[in-house]
């Protein structure tokens, strides 16, 4: 089942340029891959694993993030990532990518995932709905930021685990913490809007 929600990107935006404009490189994705650490502490119940019939949930937040290689689809993962800075998970999601893209990444780079984040917003996608990687309970489509500034996430999940409304209040959550300037920012290095 997925469960969508379109709100109003413009304060990521914000944040991603004002980071930008200071030196560092965190984009729209390494802001969001934050925001889903953060909401999990809240939402346990997505920060799973679904294996032998029982679920179990997992203290660190394992974010895999989907991408395109040639021959199909890997998901490498930022792992514990609610411990690391924006501009920590920026630069090891973005060595993660590179190692995919060039066909050099490792079985480690790809194992522990407890959620996964793919974004089809570059190609022009609104929405859609992603497909689990078991044994993970959830994932998280991102489509595109349209000319209008909003954004739909759509949410997957293993209804034997969670339901429609775990789902809803889920996303309410991440995307309180993607509009509130004083989040994201407090996702950086204490000097870096100092």
């Amino acid at each position: 089942m997925t469960v969508k929600r379109t709100f109003d990107a413009g304060t990521m935006v914000d944040v991603a340029g004002m980071a930008e404009d200071r030196g560092v490189d965190a984009s729209l994705t390494d802001l969001l891959l934050k925001g889903v650490g953060e909401t999990m502490a809240a939402h346990p119940a997505f920060n799973a694993l679904f294996e032998g019939g029982e679920h179990r949930l997992v203290e660190e937040v394992n974010v895999g993030v989907a991408v395109d290689v040639d021959g199909g689809l890997v998901t490498p993962v930022v792992p514990d990532i609610r411990a690391k800075s924006a501009e920590e998970v920026a630069a090891l999601r973005g060595a993660l990518t590179e190692r995919a893209l060039a066909g050099e990444f490792t079985s480690e780079d790809l194992a522990g995932g407890t959620f996964t984040v793919t974004n089809l917003g570059m190609f022009g996608v609104d929405s859609f709905d992603p497909v689990i990687n078991p044994p993970e309970t959830a994932i998280l489509g991102v489509g595109r930021v349209r000319e209008n500034g909003t954004m739909t996430l759509s949410l997957s999940f293993d209804h034997r685990v969670v339901n429609g409304a775990d789902a809803a209040r889920y996303l309410d959550d991440l995307v309180g913490t993607l509009t509130d300037p004083g989040t994201l920012v407090s996702f950086f290095d204490a000097d870096l809007f100092a």
